[in-house]
């Protein structure tokens, strides 16, 4: 069987929430109210194998990111 050249991993949990506030100018000064979204976060990756040690993308990075 040959090896893979291309793989994908996917990151995705219930506590990856994050809440975002915005509002829209429009013309004459007016403004809509301030308002916010809640947001789950998933990544997805795709790559190559790294030959030295073998991880597609390190989690730590990702962790950092």
């Amino acid at each position: 069987m040959p090896e893979r050249s291309e793989y994908r991993v996917s990151v995705s949990k219930d506590y990856l929430v994050f809440a975002s506030a915005h509002f829209i100018t429009y013309a004459g000064h007016r403004c809509e109210g301030l308002h916010g979204h809640n947001y789950r976060a998933r990544v997805t990756i795709d790559g190559a194998l790294d030959p030295a040690d073998r991880l597609v993308f390190d989690f730590l990075e990702l962790k950092r990111i």
